[in-house]
């Protein structure tokens, strides 16, 4: 089955595979895009400006609409929508771009990013909201503010009344779907970023634990994984050991967004270096298929 989203009220359904991503006009996505190891993406502010500053030529020259953005010493988190189907030539565009500034300033050699960025579509309004709150917390979940307002490089700053704001960010977008008055809409959403903050995250990338809504997008997400697993995989010992890796598949993505390195998290879970990429490239096919069902 094509997925299915509304975009300005209009349901969008069709698609194509790139690179086993399902690409389609009006598509909104997740994008995560992470230093390999221990290094780092950004060194001092200029870096970061530098970064904002790819992230605008890449809104005007491709047409992306940025909803949300987060840039840490060594990973990034960007909510974004595309009106052509250019995801991968936009995205290629923004992180080479960097990489080729990165490496001459600092006179280097090698890869900047430890691989392609990954794309997680968020194909309902929840697991959009979602989305957006784990990005725009990401920082202080990462320990690197006081406060979630305390951090100088991600979006956060566009979900509160009364604060500076730049061209970049369309916040409308997600705003509206809490309340249609901007004002309900602003208190709604610092509502949910407050009872994130308190809590702990369940799932990497998109979903954490949260208010009712989000609690509902992980919800769904899990629901659907189950269904896609037990269609695909009928023997029970298989679908049970799916399980078990998508669990610390989970894991896995916690700790990387945290920024630990891949030989502390496979001390953390007490792994072997073949198991924890077997887990990657596993649970990556399995998510590529819950994106189409």
């Amino acid at each position: 089955m094509p997925i299915r989203i509304r975009v300005d009220g209009k349901e969008t359904v069709s698609y194509e595979r790139t690179r086993n991503r399902v690409i389609f006009e009006g598509g909104v996505y997740h994008i995560i895009q992470r230093a390999p190891g221990k290094e780092v993406l950004f060194c001092e502010n200029q870096d970061y400006q530098y970064f904002m500053h790819l992230l605008a030529r890449t809104k005007k020259e491709f047409g992306v609409s940025f909803f949300c953005y987060s840039f840490l010493p060594n990973h990034v988190h960007l909510l974004l929508q595309i009106h052509q189907k250019n995801l991968s030539e936009a995205m290629k565009h923004l992180f080479e771009s960097h990489a080729k500034y990165f490496n001459k300033k600092y006179k280097r050699k090698g890869h900047v990013f430890c691989g392609p960025f990954r794309a997680m579509v968020c194909d309902t309004e929840r697991y959009l909201l979602a989305a957006s709150v784990y990005i725009n917390l990401n920082a202080f979940k990462a320990g690197l503010c006081k406060t979630m307002a305390d951090y100088k490089w991600h979006s956060i700053a566009h979900y509160f009344p009364n604060s500076n704001k730049d061209e970049l960010v369309e916040s409308d977008f997600v705003l509206s779907m809490l309340h249609e008055d901007r004002g309900q809409a602003y208190k709604e959403y610092q509502r949910v970023l407050e009872v994130v903050a308190k809590r702990p995250a369940i799932l990497g990338g998109a979903a954490c634990v949260t208010s009712k809504t989000v609690q509902a997008s992980v919800h769904s997400i899990e629901l659907s994984f189950d269904k896609t697993i037990s269609a695909l995989l009928p023997n029970k010992s298989i679908r049970k050991k799916t399980k078990e890796e998508l669990a610390k598949y989970k894991r896995i993505t916690e700790l990387r967004n945290q920024g630990l390195s891949r030989e502390n998290i496979q001390e953390e879970l007490g792994i072997s270096k073949a198991t924890y990429f077997r887990i990657l490239q596993r649970m990556e096919k399995v998510y590529c298929i819950v994106e189409d069902v």
